[in-house]
């Protein structure tokens, strides 16, 4: 899957007043649309297909357990507020807790 903007050199990182961290962060994010089949786009927007929907919650429970976000930062990066974030973390589990499929479908996605 294409990413939706194109790749900045690390060379000009300095000069665009960007840090590092966070675009080390938006890498993570276009990886994991990408083992996902969706955009950054579809992730970020009002889509209630139940693809995009489960991709925001991965995105969402990996950005808070493995790379240690919180809420507020993590919906700022889907254009949401923060009980959002928590909503995507908390039905994540209750999904994986409930539905065998879906469980199926984030351990595949966390191997990729």
């Amino acid at each position: 899957m294409s990413r939706d903007v194109n790749p900045v050199s690390p060379y000009v990182y300095p000069g665009l007043g960007i840090k590092r961290q966070g675009m080390i962060l938006l890498d993570f994010i276009y990886d994991c649309c990408d083992a996902l089949d969706v955009t950054y786009s579809e992730l970020k927007g009002k889509s209630r297909k139940q693809d995009v929907v489960f991709a925001r919650h991965c995105v969402s429970h990996c950005l808070r357990v493995r790379e240690k976000k919180s809420y507020g930062d993590i919906g700022k990066l889907f254009n949401r507020d923060h009980a959002t974030a928590v909503h995507h973390v908390r039905s994540l589990f209750w999904l994986m807790e409930t539905e065998d499929h879906m469980r199926r479908k984030y351990t595949e996605f966390l191997s990729a």
